[in-house]
């Protein structure tokens, strides 16, 4: 599943391939072992609880958002999912619910 359109009752399917993104964006973060994030930090996220973690860049941080870049494509990076990003030592940096 791609998309789903509650309020034109649609589901939009398609490929494996088509659920495989690089980008994602969270909103409503919380951060934990610090403030915001800078842009270029390496950080490991996860978008799901049983996700192994991939290294990503950070693109934007601010006190409400972040974005990220995965070096390899996520397979559905789902809105309203919960994302955690850690550090390379595996603490956490900052969690917050995925909108794109």
């Amino acid at each position: 599943m791609k998309k789903i359109d509650t309020e034109n009752n649609i589901v939009e399917i398609g490929d494996k391939e088509d659920i495989l993104e690089r980008r994602m964006v969270a909103k409503e973060v919380n951060y934990v072992s610090r403030g915001n994030l800078n842009p270029g930090d390496i950080v490991y996220g996860k978008i799901r609880y049983a996700d192994r973690m991939t290294e990503a860049v950070v693109v934007e941080s601010d006190d409400t958002a972040f974005t990220v870049d995965f070096v390899e494509p996520k397979s559905a990076i789902t809105p309203g999912q919960s994302a955690v990003l850690y550090d390379k030592n595996g603490y956490v940096l900052a969690g917050g619910i995925i909108t794109l």
